[in-house]
């Protein structure tokens, strides 16, 4: 009798307390294991998600059908933490009065429900494919706040302390069960026991799946292994790209260069920490909520350490997990994975059989990533004559085509994908306007210029592409190169010209040296600068400012 009220009690409070611990649901599958004999509260079909069908979610041992609004639900349920429940106390009213709207961020029907403003198969055709692709996985704005805090580790240290903590409580609440029914000598010897056993049990779980499947402070998911984001998915409507639940989005940020720097660092080992670091500065410290993060590889060492392409280097694409993780952890930023310098490319900037296959991983490894936008290529080169306009598309789509099937074989949801201008160094859309990409029925697909060039010509590139096609300013800036000449006014004039017509914009580039339009002192002495101070240019300090308008 004693055993048995110990270990209800340990389950109770672990059924209780996992988002205050932050301990895996595993745990509570081991705990119920050391007590399956005596307690029928431990039945469940699933402890992960994975264990339930693909329309489905694993809540609290049970698998409910999985859902990105309440109208996915059954009258009485609501879309709970991305599964259909019935709604605990005051949930919805919660959502209310914090969200301020009648919808609780689509988790509950609102008041006087009227189903055609609320469902975009009614309301919007257009808006179906986006609202359709959304993983089973993620929260919904507030009602994901708690995959968050349930999902937290910090390594062993964290796991130690929980599992210190876990023993604690479960070894007094025990205790005094027990005692209170066989005398206190009896309570303290059966709870000090018990609970040092399940506290060993889930400190030891906790710090090792943390060690193993995460970066220390990052969230981690149960099925997947590895940090999740919380960042709303994107989808296209028309000119515009839209979060879910039909909020409008407009992007703003920087280039962002991975751990070879724009051929600085290539010559040392890598530093991941130091992207990060750059990262948290852009991001926390100056306001952006995009980056592009421009992927780069040789095809020769000519006395680099790291050079290799990413199909051929693990370390370096666990490297680039790491940073896009990174960013999916600060909540509604998003970031493009360019293939920056791929040696795959075609001397034209087209994608081959080779890059295909890059892109095919990309997707494998991001594949419910909602923060990632994948691009098919930096740009066309040359084409100024547009003879090769039809075999640029062609590769374009072709490319489009091969991440569609990649995603609808892992999981049917759709990233927004990025083909960039067919001429010109990306920079020109004008071909698109009449020949938009059909692959995977041409659902959220954006198109991306970079713009280096004289104010003369934003209507062309920029004004007249932006009235038809959802169009991202991929990269621009003060530059004085040949055939990409443009001054810091016209940069300037480029970004209101976006502002006015709700496209997104990356400004390049984040670094101190790499080809032109620097946004940080170079303090390195032509070094990697790692540890550098980030001490904004002139034109950084122009992007600062505008980042911090919003």
């Amino acid at each position: 009798m004693y055993t048995k009220l110990m270990t209800n009690n340990i389950l109770q409070l672990f059924k209780q307390t996992p988002i205050r611990l932050g301990l895996p649901l595993m745990t509570l599958s081991l705990l119920c294991s050391l007590g399956s004999v005596i307690l029928s509260g431990c039945e469940s079909n699933c402890l992960l998600n994975s264990q339930c069908s693909s329309d489905e979610r694993c809540v609290e041992g049970a698998c409910l059908n999985a859902c990105t609004a309440y109208f996915q639900c059954v009258e009485g349920e609501a879309c709970v933490e991305g599964a259909c429940q019935a709604p605990p106390r005051g949930y919805c009213e919660s959502l209310r009065r914090r969200g301020g709207d009648s919808g609780a961020s689509l988790a509950c029907e609102p008041p006087d429900f009227d189903f055609t403003d609320m469902n975009p198969n009614l309301a919007d055709a257009d808006l179906d494919e986006g609202m359709r692709v959304l993983p089973r996985d993620q929260g919904m704005d507030d009602a994901g706040a708690s995959d968050m805090d349930m999902e937290m580790m910090a390594g062993d240290t964290a796991g130690d302390t929980a599992g210190d903590t876990a023993g604690d409580t479960a070894g007094d609440t025990a205790g005094d069960t027990a005692g209170d029914t066989a005398g206190d000598t009896a309570g303290d010897t059966a709870g000090e026991s018990a609970g040092n056993t399940a506290g060993d049990i889930a400190g030891d779980i906790a710090g090792e799946m943390s060690t193993d499947m995460g970066v220390a402070g990052e969230m981690i998911s149960p099925d997947m292994g590895r940090p999740i984001s919380l960042t709303p998915w994107l989808y296209t409507s028309g000119p515009n790209i839209y979060q879910t639940g039909a909020i409008q989005w407009v992007g703003r940020g920087v280039n962002l260069h991975d751990t070879r720097s724009c051929d600085t660092c290539t010559w040392i080992q890598p530093d991941v920490d130091e992207v990060l670091r750059r990262v948290d500065e852009v991001v926390d410290l100056w306001g952006a909520n995009f980056i592009r993060l421009n992927l780069e590889s040789y095809p020769v060492a000519s006395g680099r350490i790291q050079h290799r392409p990413l199909l051929e280097d693990r370390a370096y694409l666990s490297d680039i997990e790491r940073i896009v993780h990174h960013i999916g952890q600060r909540q509604g930023t998003y970031v493009i994975l360019n293939l920056w310098r791929e040696p795959s490319f075609t001397d034209e900037g087209y994608p081959s059989n080779q890059s295909q296959e890059v892109l095919r991983e990309l997707v494998r490894r991001f594949y419910d990533a909602p923060q990632v936008i994948f691009s098919v290529s930096p740009g066309v080169r040359q084409n100024s004559d547009g003879q090769q306009d039809a075999v640029a598309w062609e590769a374009m789509n072709n490319a489009v085509e091969v991440i569609r099937q990649e995603e609808q074989t892992l999981s049917g949801y759709r990233h927004l994908i990025s083909v960039p201008g067919l001429s010109d160094q990306g920079s020109v859309l004008s071909h698109y306007i009449d020949y938009p990409i059909t692959a995977g029925g041409g659902s959220n697909i954006v198109y991306e210029a970079q713009i280096f060039a004289a104010q003369t010509r934003f209507d062309s590139l920029l004004v007249n592409p932006a009235q038809t096609l959802p169009v991202i300013i991929s990269a621009f800036g003060p530059s004085d190169t040949p055939q990409r000449l443009m001054t810091q006014p016209d940069a300037m004039a480029l970004i209101q010209e976006a502002e006015r017509l709700n496209v997104s914009w990356l400004a390049w580039t984040f670094h101190m040296r790499c080809v032109s339009s620097p946004m940080l002192v170079d303090q390195t002495n032509n070094g990697c600068g790692i540890d550098m101070p980030l001490q904004p240019t002139e034109w950084g300090l122009a992007i600062q400012g505008q980042l911090g308008l919003h």
